[in-house]
């Protein structure tokens, strides 16, 4: 009986596998010249303003700041003056 369930769980396995890398041996259809005019054209047109291009080339403000390391993942990041403002309020509280 077991042996039964080996071969049945073997062969989904196989069958899985061979499913797996005949998804992976397609290749996508070309395209026709329609279709890459229009993605081109759609390109072409967003062209990026100035206020845009500011934007996107600004800096974060906390570059220069020094953060404080912390060893829990899901701590927030903050900064060192944060972080001591942080401890003040927590043990005046205490």
């Amino acid at each position: 009986m077991n042996q039964i369930r080996v071969a049945v769980v073997a062969a989904v396995i196989a069958a899985g596998f061979t499913l797996a890398s005949q998804a992976q041996n397609q290749t996508q259809p070309p395209m026709s010249a329609a279709s890459q005019a229009q993605i081109q054209a759609e390109e072409e047109k967003h062209e990026i303003t100035q206020p845009e291009a500011n934007y996107h080339a600004g800096g974060s403000p906390l570059a220069n700041e020094p953060m404080h390391p912390n060893a829990n993942p899901k701590a927030p990041k903050m900064s060192e003056a944060e972080f001591e403002i942080g401890r003040k309020t927590y043990f005046e509280r205490c």
